[in-house]
């Protein structure tokens, strides 16, 4: 049976910088719903962040009080493949990758930007992100 595994690698800590991340990947997002897997046999009844990948298998975001970061689950093994075929990338790993690559990203800017910068990203030709701040006088 397949059920919802946590990615131990995320350590994310916004959920806004998440629902953007995956907002532009260009994938459907709710805040504060449920989330389904396993064709929706199994729920998260209130995850902070859904992505909606598959009718009946998301991509959830919950809040874990004891490391103070936010998991990030879905049905990896059984539907990740499905998941893949609706975006671009090659594999689940890459998806994941770039969903935590974009929440940085998102975090990042969002923390400068309340500390008076100006940030902004560009994508360089073998995936990185470069960072240029500058004051926003």
């Amino acid at each position: 049976m397949s059920h919802f595994t946590k990615l131990a690698k995320a350590n994310i800590t916004s959920a806004n910088a998440f629902a953007k991340a995956a907002e532009e990947l260009g994938l459907k997002v709710s805040l504060n719903s449920p989330a389904v897997s396993y064709h929706g046999r199994n729920k998260i009844d209130n995850a902070d962040v859904v992505i909606h990948m598959i009718e009946g298998d998301d991509i959830a975001l919950t809040k874990n009080d004891e490391t103070g970061f936010f998991d990030m689950q879905a049905d990896w093994g059984y539907m990740g493949q499905a998941m893949v075929a609706k975006t671009k990338f090659k594999n689940i790993g890459d998806l994941q990758d770039r969903l935590i690559q974009l929440t940085t990203k998102n975090t990042i800017v969002d923390k400068y930007r309340r500390e008076g910068w100006r940030a902004e990203f560009s994508d360089a030709q073998n995936g990185d992100l470069n960072l240029k701040l500058s004051r926003a006088d």
